[in-house]
């Protein structure tokens, strides 16, 4: 037995030594949060538990793209739990997810300790395109460009409204498909028309006209029609999906939705940016839209620096194109002395000579060109004085 004590010292020694100092414990250190529509914001706590015999001190949390963690202390006292509490916003993320969260702390042997959360985030709806890029458009064109929405869901949803942030461009639905081919719904005027399949009998209770889950017109027995108005407290979404007895009401699995983007009024030069946003009752779908509209008549200089300290006339010149032919009906200087004198270089292209003189130009001096341009019948070339 004595041969056999130093062995045994030194086997409780290597035992001591293995619970001494901060440990620290996670029961359940990953989270799966399953597969959930992207979006809200997912919510976790973790529960840490120090079960060694020294403080656990976390200087530093790292999370993963769209997480935020908050640890409650930061030093665990031996014995002691903490709660880290983990927001992922899954704004704009699908498909599969693995999120580590990583606390640097005091621990000896591994230094960071690992959280995660993981799942699936399901796209409720996709749009093709998911990005609209306009190009160049000419000054007073029209806009060709439609999108598709779709319902990805096995559950029916509802497309409330769309708009669009685009100075000068609506958004509007102009067609429905349900996800079976079946019945395309296009919009004329106000209403809904439905193309049914050939042979198809109406019956009793069958949606007739709808409003896109706004109105529902509904036969019934008797022949007539009935209009629903959907508010908050009649909706027949809950938690943004349809209840089953009214999913064929409103709009089925798999539908697709087609939205026209269209010009109000005249485009006019310069960049085109903004959203159109999809109201969705499973939450908004944003479409982001970009483009430029090119003037009809491409004017160089478009303003024109003069030095208010120069004596005597001062002679400019600004060139007008165009790649449709134009001409120019008219040119003339205002708040500023000087004069303009137009001359025709080729088809499409004019120039404007200028005489100023740089000492009496106005605040608000500028060359104004009139031209049988319809989509630009004034041309505008600022002049400045320093």
């Amino acid at each position: 037995m004595a041969k056999n004590s130093p062995v045994l010292a030194l086997c409780s020694l290597v035992a001591i030594a293995a619970v001494a100092g901060p440990k620290l414990q996670c029961e359940a250190p990953k989270f799966d949060f399953g597969a959930v529509i992207g979006r809200e914001s997912i919510s976790h706590e973790f529960v840490l538990t120090n079960t060694g015999d020294e403080p656990v001190v976390v200087s530093k949390i790292k999370n993963c793209c769209g997480v935020e963690s908050t640890l409650t202390p930061m030093t665990i006292p031996p014995g002691s739990n903490a709660v880290c509490k983990s927001v992922f916003n899954t704004k704009n993320r699908y498909g599969p997810q693995d999120k580590q969260i990583l606390l640097a702390t005091n621990l000896r042997r591994k230094p960071y300790f690992e959280l995660k959360m993981t799942g699936t985030l399901l796209r409720p709806v996709d749009c093709t395109p998911r990005f609209v890029r306009l190009g160049d458009l000419a000054v007073g064109g029209e806009i060709e460009q439609t999108i598709v929405a779709t319902n990805l869901l096995e559950q029916a949803v509802v497309l409330r409204s769309v708009k669009s942030t685009v100075p000068g461009i609506e958004a509007e639905i102009v067609g429905v498909t349900d996800g079976y081919g079946q019945n395309d719904s296009v919009r004329t005027g106000n209403v809904l028309a439905t193309k049914r399949r050939k042979g198809h009998k109406d019956r009793a209770g069958e949606v007739q006209q709808n409003n896109f889950g706004q109105n529902d017109s509904v036969r019934t027995g008797l022949g007539t029609t009935k209009n629903t108005k959907y508010t908050k407290e009649n909706s027949p979404v809950v938690n943004g999906l349809v209840e089953k007895e009214d999913a064929d009401r409103i709009s089925a699995p798999r539908r697709s939705w087609t939205v026209r983007l269209r010009a109000t009024d005249a485009l006019k030069a310069g960049k085109l940016s903004g959203r159109v946003l999809l109201d969705f009752s499973t939450g908004t779908v944003t479409v982001p839209v970009m483009g430029s509209v090119k003037p009809g008549i491409q004017v160089v200089p478009e303003r024109i620096q003069l030095s208010g300290q120069s004596t005597g006339l001062v002679e400019r010149l600004v060139m007008l194109r165009s790649e449709q032919p134009f001409d120019v009906l008219s040119a003339k200087v205002e708040n500023a002395e000087g004069t303009a004198t137009a001359e025709k270089v080729a088809e499409g292209k004019w120039k404007i000579k200028l005489t100023l003189a740089p000492g009496d130009v106005g605040s608000n001096a500028l060359l104004r060109v009139g031209t049988s341009c319809r989509l630009q019948p004034d041309v505008v070339v600022s002049l400045l004085s320093n």
